[in-house]
């Protein structure tokens, strides 16, 4: 039994050092740092720059201008002393932004463009590429939050048609009221962004077919990245051990 315990531990020690350790610093550190007027054509990049402004979008219940939303719709269920939160919705708009630094600007095409690639990174570094705004938009503090409960009904009467928009009932299958709470983040422009991607044109004008657009830099997540090489580490190292251990018997 302890052989099988040793070479689990050896293995998924393995499993996190490449894919969250070697697999994203290859990655991350692959695409050579650019000013966005030096970058050309099918060049892989990355970028440190500011979100620029996407005219006309505002989110959809705060009604702030922004250049990227989020709304989730989380049901709170109480199971004795311990209570845990189901999230029922998570809508973003597919569309990309502009990234602009002192000199010049580009535009950054959403991930679900025929052009776009989807890489995963795992969700204990960031969230999934394929999600470009996930982290830029989930900020610990929503712009905008209203809920419900047995006790109080929602102050914003646009919530129920939403609600029901997206097959979600107020009530319980007992007819109960759900306990239920929506909450809209929001990313706004002259947000500092950092960017990794392939450099294209499209309608004569400079774009970035996105591997990930994060609000964390390259060394922040080199770092990150380590961190969980020297984690996968040491369980290997404690895996080996076990089984060493095991033969030497």
């Amino acid at each position: 039994m302890e052989i099988f315990v040793g070479f689990a531990f050896f293995l998924l020690g393995i499993c996190i050092m490449y894919t969250l350790c070697l697999h994203p610093m290859h990655k991350l550190l692959s695409h050579r740092q650019r000013q966005i007027h030096e970058t050309r054509q099918g060049e892989q990049v990355y970028i440190e720059g500011f979100a620029g402004d996407t005219p006309g979008l505002t989110a959809p219940f705060s009604r702030s201008p922004c250049i990227a939303w989020r709304i989730q719709v989380i049901e709170i269920k109480s199971g004795g002393k311990r209570s845990s939160a189901i999230r029922l919705l998570d809508l973003k708009p597919e569309q990309g932004c502009s990234l602009r630094d002192w000199t010049g600007s580009l535009t950054v095409l959403p991930v679900k463009h025929p052009k776009a690639s989807h890489i995963r990174l795992g969700r204990l570094i960031i969230n999934p590429p394929q999600l470009v705004f996930s982290d830029l938009v989930n900020q610990r503090k929503p712009e905008w939050s209203d809920r419900q409960n047995t006790m109080q009904q929602f102050r914003d009467d646009r919530i129920p048609a939403f609600l029901a928009e997206h097959n979600i009932p107020l009530k319980g299958v007992l007819g109960f009221t759900r306990n239920l709470r929506v909450k809209e983040y929001i990313l706004t422009s002259g947000t500092t962004l950092y960017a990794w991607g392939t450099i294209t044109e499209e309608n004569r004008k400079k774009c970035l077919v996105p591997w990930l657009v994060s609000r964390h830099s390259r060394r922040k997540l080199v770092w990150f990245s380590l961190a969980f090489g020297l984690a996968g580490l040491l369980l290997a190292a404690l895996g080996g051990k076990v089984v060493h251990e095991f033969a030497l018997r």
